[in-house]
């Protein structure tokens, strides 16, 4: 069985495929992966070491106007070139495409060598790429239900809904382990703050008005990612980027702050861990975030702060109500872990299997 995986650029297309990835090694233990990513170090760095993988050219789509999107534009064809000989010489039963701008090549070459493709669309509302490539598309699997009316009524038959994919290490987290990694103390309570693989400059700088504050109290696990914090103090705990420690980080976690990216609310919502989400503006996205929070918080009674109105106060007044509100955290907690399905993996195989044969 061979089988090739695509998705990149940031963690929320890389780390769903770990988790497809994971399900496909157990269902065919004889499988040839082969993932074809853009070369960006997120996806070296997370990809297992038993799975090809080749580096294909790729432009961005950007929603505005840039000279680099002219650029990009040539990238396209030399991907989709690319990509057919890979293809053409790896003969794949199937593609499965997580989506992001370096979908797009291998799907449309695939397409032309009559590969079955499936791909997965993890937020409300598709993304420009998804979007595109669901025309292609064998099966398209949509992490919530509501996603269907968001396509074109001739390709909603291919939809199937199937939840976001989980990595199982999430749930193996251990808070005794969290202790003596993160150097915990079990007297105060730990809040995870995290903006995804890149972070999350608003929010890192917001929480940094407020850590003086906040360090005497709680204790702060922080991704920051891309925007590093210097602030120093035996309660403060930052990182870049947190790979195997996250599972041990929720464990470990009170509450969790984070942006509202569909990885983040689902990992959140299958460990049942009260929030607070801060969504990307629609300045900086495409409102995805704005919708999953919402969707969340009428499922759930997490506490949702829209970006235009983060400010220190805010936040450290949202933290504090929650913190000492036990019942709510409790409820909370109950709530999120009813909302969404957790064998989303598994439902991708099955599908993967099915266009196989």
């Amino acid at each position: 069985m061979r089988i090739v995986i695509t998705g990149g650029g940031t963690g929320g297309h890389v780390i769903p495929n770990l988790a497809v990835i994971e399900e496909i090694k157990k269902f065919f233990p004889d499988v040839l992966l082969l993932y074809l990513g853009s070369g960006l170090d997120i996806e070296k760095k997370l990809i297992p070491k038993d799975v090809a993988y080749r580096r294909i050219l790729c432009g961005k789509l950007r929603r505005y106007f840039s000279f680099f999107n002219l650029i990009d534009l040539l990238k396209l064809p030399i991907g989709i070139i690319q990509s057919f000989f890979i293809l053409a010489r790896f003969k794949p039963k199937v593609i499965f495409a997580k989506g992001g701008y370096v979908s797009i090549p291998p799907v449309i070459a695939g397409k032309f060598l009559k590969i079955p493709v499936i791909i997965h669309e993890s937020d409300i509302t598709p993304g420009l790429a998804n979007r595109i490539l669901a025309h292609y598309a064998s099966k398209i699997a949509v992490a919530f239900p509501i996603t269907k009316r968001y396509l074109k009524k001739k390709l909603r038959t291919k939809v199937v809904v199937c939840g976001n994919p989980i990595r199982k290490e999430i749930f193996n987290g251990d808070r005794r382990k969290a202790s003596r990694f993160f150097r915990l103390n079990s007297e105060q309570p730990v809040i995870l703050v995290t903006g995804g693989s890149t972070g999350a400059r608003n929010l890192n700088l917001k929480l940094l008005e407020i850590l003086p504050n906040l360090v005497s109290d709680y204790q702060i696990i922080h991704q920051y990612g891309q925007s590093p914090i210097k602030f120093n103090h035996p309660n403060y705990h930052g990182f870049n980027f947190l790979q195997k420690e996250i599972a041990d980080a929720y464990a470990a976690a009170d509450i969790v702050i984070a942006r509202a990216g569909a990885n983040t609310i689902f990992e959140i919502a299958a460990l049942g861990k009260p929030a607070i989400l801060v969504p990307l503006s629609l300045k900086a996205s495409r409102g995805d975030q704005i919708k999953n929070a919402n969707f969340i918080k009428e499922n759930a009674d997490i506490v949702v702060i829209p970006d235009n109105e983060l400010t220190g106060i805010v936040l450290e007044r949202k933290i504090r109500d929650l913190l000492t509100d036990g019942e709510r955290l409790e409820s909370v907690s109950r709530d999120l872990k009813k909302i969404f399905p957790t064998d989303c993996a598994k439902k991708i195989v099955s599908l993967i299997f099915e266009c196989s044969k």
